[in-house]
């Protein structure tokens, strides 16, 4: 599907789809009875049981999908508002409510979404706060973020505004630090630690301009592999010497958790960045089929909850919900796999023809030339302002 003013850029549409698959595996492992406190052995375990890390690339994502969409551009609050709106409350809407049916607390449906204002969580819908904090902020503080002169980026001056945001988020982390004891409970689950994905997907974002239009960018399948490889390697560092539940316990008391949301931030967004330049191209039969993945992303997110709930039960009477006894990871990844994961995508892929895009054909342009500049490029052009799920 199209954006409302132009075309998806596939590799985005990449990301978003690992994003989702990481979450899902993720939750998916521990519902399979996986321990909180195991550490994978190797790098790509490590990334799928540390799967919590796709709220970081999720976020990021959104920050570079808004940089490279509204970039020189004056955006029309109220419709911004209103596509977001499009994109994120109808399925919103439809999870919440089976949520309170099946906790048979029907009659407060409302008052649970209501309560996502205030951080209330309905299967896992507490990213979409922080999301829509992002949305309501963003038309303000992108022009104090991202300097401007003569429709040219002032690089210091952009850089410098990037990293006083992300130090004064970094301060106030240090404050609850030094009152409660532990900093993971508000960098991982509040704006005060996701700012820095936002920003640095900004960042991100702003490079992408400035090397998306070069007929051909030689060092950008190399710098793709230095960001995957050292990606790889901080995550299995984080995973082997502690993770998110057992440094030494969940919340962490450790202050690294200060200064991890910024180091994750920077890492996700340099994969961004190198493989979208990368993928500047990308087309054909699997690109778009990879990239589907990610147009449902949302949809895979929102409803993998409730599929792992009557999945794992419907597994377990079949008779194989044990394939590989006494070897709790490889098992749950086994079933995870060709079990739970197919049915979560064909209710997505049903959720959003059916359910998503009715709505998301009722999205607007938003974006107009800034006041005393002529256009820049067209709206969307290379992206969907179809938003960035977090889980």
């Amino acid at each position: 599907m199209k954006s409302s003013g132009g075309q998806r850029l596939l590799a985005l549409d990449h990301l978003r789809a690992l994003a989702a698959i990481l979450v899902f595996y993720w939750h998916g492992m521990h519902s399979m009875g996986v321990r909180y406190d195991y550490v994978a052995g190797d790098w790509f375990t490590s990334l799928i049981e540390e799967g919590w890390v796709g709220v970081s690339l999720f976020m990021a994502i959104t920050g570079f999908m808004f940089t490279v969409l509204t970039h020189g551009r004056e955006i029309h609050y109220g419709q911004f508002l209103l596509n977001r709106f499009l994109r994120i409350f109808p399925l919103l809407f439809l999870v919440t409510l089976y949520s309170a049916t099946y906790n048979k607390s029907a009659s407060h449906s409302m008052m649970l979404l209501f309560n996502l204002l205030g951080g209330g969580v309905v299967f896992g819908t507490w990213t979409l706060v922080v999301e829509a904090q992002f949305y309501l902020a963003y038309p303000f503080i992108r022009d104090k973020l991202v300097r401007m002169r003569d429709g040219n980026v002032v690089w210091w001056a952009t850089i410098f505004s990037c990293a006083a945001l992300v130090l004064l988020m970094t301060i106030l982390r240090a404050a609850y630090w030094y009152k409660t004891g532990e900093a993971q409970t508000m960098s991982y689950w509040t704006i005060f630690g996701r700012t820095d994905d936002f920003v640095s997907g900004i960042i991100a974002g702003l490079i992408y301009l400035r090397f998306r239009n070069r007929p051909r960018i030689w060092w950008s399948p190399i710098a793709l592999a230095v960001s995957v490889l050292a990606l790889l390697w901080l995550n299995s560092i984080f995973a082997q010497t502690g993770g998110f539940y057992n440094r030494p316990e969940y919340p962490s008391p450790s202050p690294l958790w200060i200064i991890y949301p910024t180091i994750s931030a920077i890492a996700w967004s340099s994969l961004i960045l190198t493989y979208c330049l990368f993928g500047r191209h990308f087309e054909g039969t699997l690109a778009r089929a990879i990239g589907y993945l990610g147009a449902i992303s949302y949809s895979t997110y929102m409803l993998h909850f409730v599929v792992l709930i009557f999945a794992k039960q419907a597994a377990e009477s079949l008779g194989f919900l044990r394939l590989l006894p006494g070897r709790a990871l490889e098992n749950a990844l086994l079933v995870l796999t060709i079990w739970h994961l197919p049915i979560t995508l064909i209710l997505a892929a049903i959720s959003y023809e059916l359910i998503e895009k009715a709505f998301l054909n009722k999205r607007r342009p938003y974006l107009g030339p800034r006041q005393g500049s002529t256009p820049a490029m067209p709206q969307g052009a290379g992206l969907s302002p179809s938003g960035a799920p977090a889980p």
